[in-house]
């Protein structure tokens, strides 16, 4: 059987003289007379055991790495939608914005690809409208060559001008093909 340890009141700087600290190791009981009073603060269990206190130190352990497993889960997701819509938008495919969602860099992140998209399609836009402008205005003159041509008293004359008016037709209904498809808000698969 233990003995209870006396504290003398040097070890407890605060505590006015006379005061008492009293500890029984065995039963991790307390007992504390503050200065001259006459009656005692009991405190039992003081102690922490060291089982209790290695269970309690492991569940919260468990619980930290579950709160930090969820909080990478968390940074990951709206990483990894950026991550499809940028490799879906480098292969050609419109993609709707991402949702900005996660901590404040990932927002100004999404922020950013979102408006990047935005531009690039802007400018795509715009492109495809000049291209297909200068492939109307070329429709007008390649048609003339052609009445001029079927005019030409020169058979293989008018035959290999007919065949040139011909393919300069086929490349200005390829420009109007891609601005149409450039233009088409839908989805390419």
């Amino acid at each position: 059987m233990s003995h209870p340890v006396y504290l003398s009141s040097s070890t407890l700087p605060r505590m006015p003289e006379g005061s008492r600290v009293v500890f029984d190791p065995h039963t991790g009981s307390l007992w504390i007379r503050y200065g001259h009073e006459p009656y005692w603060l009991f405190m039992r269990n003081a102690n922490l055991p060291g089982m209790r206190f290695l269970g309690s130190s492991l569940v919260m352990l468990v619980l930290a790495v579950c709160a930090a497993l969820l909080a990478a889960w968390q940074f990951q997701r709206p990483l990894h939608r950026l991550a499809d819509a940028a490799r879906e938008f480098r292969i050609g495919r419109r993609v709707p914005p991402v949702t900005a969602s996660g901590p404040a860099e990932m927002r100004a992140l999404i922020g950013d690809f979102n408006q990047m998209m935005r531009e690039l399609a802007q400018s795509e836009q715009e492109r495809a409208v000049m291209l297909a402008g200068v492939a109307h205005d070329l429709r007008a003159p390649i048609t003339r060559m052609q009445v001029r041509a079927d005019l030409l008293p020169d058979a293989a004359n008018r035959s290999g001008f007919l065949r040139d008016a011909e393919s300069l037709s086929r490349i200005v209904t390829q420009f109007l093909d891609y601005a149409r498809d450039t233009a088409d808000p839908s989805p390419h698969a």
